[in-house]
């Protein structure tokens, strides 16, 4: 365990410590309790990066400012508390938000939980906010977020189930990848953007269905996914860049709307992106989904 002093003391002058400097405890594989001291303000980008026996950490009330990815990869993290009177930061349940849980910075990769309920209050999922949460199953998004950050769902190796409501706009490069046990995903229909790598590795990933406002897609973005077989487009094509499908199987079929002119302009010999394409109606696996 570590307490970081308050004051620190070089000949005969005594310094308040005020900053963690970012990278200050890289790796510092002993660490297993960190209380930050009143008086620190700041705490630089991966200051406890990869520290993978740290499994508590306490934040003072005079902490203002983080840096990216602090908690990075500290894979034993269970719980992040914070000083009540602390006016920019919060904790619930051991999980780290800004003051008005508008924004989840960092749910602790340790925790056992396999479900969690991500607050109403939530709007944007921060980078890398729930990485590497290899216990979580299922995750219910509330019903304001907008935004999942890169890398916030990366390697969550048992998460199965979650749901891509029509609130969110943006989903963030590798913001699901080698999620291995995500086996369909309905992406709503306020999406515009898929990042780059998204659903990359995710080899459980049977079915996708995209909604009707996507128009970009990041290169690899259901890459390597080994039992892709069907993703469901309900647009007109979106700007895609290449290999979106690499490394997936040869029997893959995009699905787009029938009638579609932009969708029969992109189409070769039916195939777009290197796989089968083929047109559908919409209504018809709506019906098929509900029964």
């Amino acid at each position: 365990d570590i307490k970081i002093p308050k004051v620190v003391k070089k000949g005969a002058i005594k310094y308040n410590v005020t900053e963690l400097r970012p990278f200050a405890f890289f790796e510092a594989g002993g660490l297993t309790s960190v209380t930050v001291p009143e008086g620190v303000t700041t705490i630089g980008e991966r200051a406890f990066y990869s520290c993978k026996g740290l499994t508590k950490v306490t934040l003072p009330a005079t902490l203002t400012k983080m840096g990216d990815s602090v908690f990075y990869k500290c894979l034993a993290l269970k719980e992040i508390s914070v000083a009540p009177e602390c006016k920019a930061f919060h904790s619930e349940a051991g999980v780290l938000f800004d003051k008005e849980m508008t924004l989840l910075i960092v749910y602790p990769p340790g925790k056992e939980d396999e479900e969690y309920r991500i607050p109403d209050t939530v709007k944007v999922i921060s980078d890398r906010a729930l990485s590497d949460c290899r216990n979580l199953v299922n995750v219910h998004v509330g019903n304001n977020l907008n935004k999942v950050g890169e890398s916030a769902f990366e390697h969550c190796n048992k998460l199965a189930n979650i749901e891509i409501p029509d609130g969110i706009t943006e989903i963030g490069h590798r913001a699901f990848s080698y999620c291995e046990s995500l086996k369909n995903v309905k992406i709503g229909n306020n999406v515009t953007k898929i990042g780059a790598s998204a659903f990359k590795g995710c080899k459980s990933l049977v079915s996708v269905t995209i909604g009707n406002s996507v128009t970009e897609i990041g290169y690899f973005a259901f890459s390597w996914c080994s039992n892709l077989t069907h993703v469901y487009y309900n647009w007109d094509v979106p700007e895609a860049e290449y290999d979106i499908y690499a490394g997936d199987p040869e029997t893959l079929i995009s699905y787009y709307p029938e009638e579609n002119d932009t969708w029969e302009a992109a189409t070769v010999g039916d195939q777009w992106q290197d796989r089968g394409a083929a047109s559908w109606d919409p209504k018809d696996k709506e019906k098929k989904d509900s029964e």
